[in-house]
């Protein structure tokens, strides 16, 4: 496999278990990439699919120890109120140590909308839960220059920036998403202003897998287009830390993407879902 840059093997990028805890297959917002959520409309609420009960988990219980990160990401239903969310929170940090990331600007979008709270009250609440992170959503897409067809309801950078700045209030930690995709995306200037102003974390780089979706005649972004992403990425934004969220075998992904300038490769190794 032949890369258009060095490989570094000093500069391998570390590899990190995640253990993934879907809220809900629901779903109102209708992004042409996902392959996670079931489109559900958004005045469904009697009929939404129930999210997430940790006490129905697979026989043999949850492998936590198996996690060195754990996410708590799903659709956006109307069926659960934030308050359950806190609860499963709490019962996930009672069962492991490892970091917690819990929602994302686009769901907590999602809660001060359809629940009329503040989004300061909400980042609040997350983090006297205990969750570590804020994650990435799907829909921040303002980042890259893609079509808004992709994500019709995606938030905007005002949005994502009141959320950050929420975040950061409460002091909770919070990251931003990147869709790499088989062709060739950039940051749009916007967005680079708006990461170099807040900071985040680390940006998390998601690989595009069209198989299933509307988009799914694009193909996949495979490692070398997600290494070439990285890399750019780096250019751009070199003192913010790059993690690549990694769907594929993961061997060798430690020093491409290590050589290409990410610092973590996060690997799924369990998911708990409704």
């Amino acid at each position: 496999m032949a890369v258009s840059f060095p490989l570094e093997p000093e500069h391998q990028a570390l590899l990190t278990p995640v253990g993934r805890l879907t809220t809900s297959r629901a779903c109102w917002a209708g992004c042409a990439f996902c392959r996670l959520a079931i489109p559900s409309p958004r005045v469904s609420l009697p009929d939404a699919p129930p999210g997430l009960n940790l006490d129905r988990s697979p026989a043999g219980g949850i492998p936590w120890d198996t996690a060195a990160w754990l996410k708590l990401r799903g659709g956006l239903s109307l069926r659960e109120p934030f308050e359950y969310w806190l609860h499963i929170i709490r019962r996930i940090k009672a069962c492991s140590d490892a970091p917690l990331t819990a929602f994302s600007p686009v769901e907590m979008w999602h809660f001060h909308t359809q629940e009329r709270r503040p989004v300061r009250e909400l980042a609040r609440l997350l983090k006297w839960a205990g969750a570590d992170f804020l994650g990435p959503g799907g829909s921040e897409l303002w980042i890259t220059d893609l079509p808004p067809a992709w994500a019709p309801y995606r938030i905007t950078p005002s949005q994502w920036l009141t959320v950050a700045e929420a975040a950061r209030a409460a002091d909770l930690a919070f990251s931003a998403g990147i869709v790499a995709a088989p062709t060739k995306l950039t940051a749009t200037a916007e967005a680079l202003a708006v990461l170099r102003d807040t900071q985040p974390h680390h940006l998390e780089v998601k690989p595009l897998v069209s198989d299933g979706t509307r988009l799914g005649g694009l193909g996949n972004a495979n490692v070398l287009h997600t290494a070439a992403f990285v890399r750019q990425l780096r250019q751009d934004l070199p003192e913010i830390p790059v993690y690549v969220d990694w769907h594929d075998d993961p061997a060798d992904t430690d020093t491409i993407f290590g050589s290409a300038g990410a610092d973590r490769v996060l690997l799924p190794v369990w998911e708990v879902s409704p």
